[in-house]
């Protein structure tokens, strides 16, 4: 079966986590719809997300707040306790499908001599094959003085004029994205830094997507697929929600009781 209005990448990007790849990945999609001249909303979701509202709903959801971003932002170092590793340190993610990091230390920094550090450093050689991480051990990697680092979850809803405005600063600012190259987990800070640069705190808002890091004695963000979820979802403000198994009952309940009115 084909849909009119549903397109697949010509230009597709071996994703690992936490890496840059997947800004790679957003951006030929944002530029694939500005090439189409779409108007309305662009919204990041991913295969573990779902809508928790109607069509209408949503239609008339963004038609109320024209013109309003929902992206959740915050300063980094109001969010995440280890933020200097993200902003200061060289990150490596070398391995597909694994959450694996490598934090590589400069010559400025007293962990440099550490066993760990150049063990770390003969494997980006290894991996990468090439020495280009002996050029980075010589210089302290410091954030673009001209933006404030912001970050939150990846998952936004955004007006396609904020997405222009988005691409206009990539294409312009070159040193701030080779700067994320070597981000942890990037998706969680460069939208966030350019959406807070470039539009007004007023114009704002939080993500329309429910995730519920919240919960205990469970893995995070918590897989939704009980009767407790259900209620937790349905009384959620949220449009959509995450995370969700493709085999889970817990969808055929939203589709029958929320999709549905």
């Amino acid at each position: 079966m084909s849909f009119k209005n549903v397109f697949i990448l010509k230009d597709r990007v071996n994703v690992i986590w936490g890496g840059f790849s997947q800004i790679e990945a957003t951006l030929i999609a944002l530029k694939e719809i500005k090439s189409h001249e779409r108007k309305g909303y662009s919204t990041l979701l991913s295969g573990q997300d779902y809508p928790i509202k109607s069509n209408k709903f949503i239609q008339s959801f963004y038609k109320k707040n024209d013109g309003m971003n929902f992206i959740s932002l915050r300063p980094v170092e109001k969010i995440w306790n280890n933020y200097r590793h993200r902003i200061y340190k060289y990150s490596y993610h070398l391995y597909p499908n694994a959450r694996s990091k490598i934090f590589l230390h400069t010559v400025y920094s007293s962990d440099f001599y550490s066993r760990r550090n150049l063990k770390n450093i003969l494997l980006i050689i290894y991996k990468l094959k090439n020495l280009s991480v002996l050029q980075k051990i010589f210089i302290k990697r410091t954030h673009p003085d001209h933006i404030t680092p912001f970050g939150g979850s990846q998952w936004w809803s955004l007006p396609m004029n904020t997405v222009l405005l988005i691409l206009e600063y990539i294409e312009k600012n070159e040193s701030f994205m080779k700067y994320h190259r070597f981000t942890h987990v990037p998706d969680e800070i460069l939208f966030h830094s350019i959406v807070s640069h470039i539009i007004k705190p007023e114009n704002i808002k939080k993500s329309v997507t429910h995730v519920n890091w919240s919960r205990k004695n469970t893995v995070l963000p918590v897989t939704f697929k009980t009767t407790m979820d259900f209620i937790e979802i349905e009384e959620s403000v949220c449009l959509f929600a995450r995370k969700f198994n493709e085999n889970s009952m817990i969808l055929d309940k939203i589709d029958s009781e929320l999709l549905d009115s």
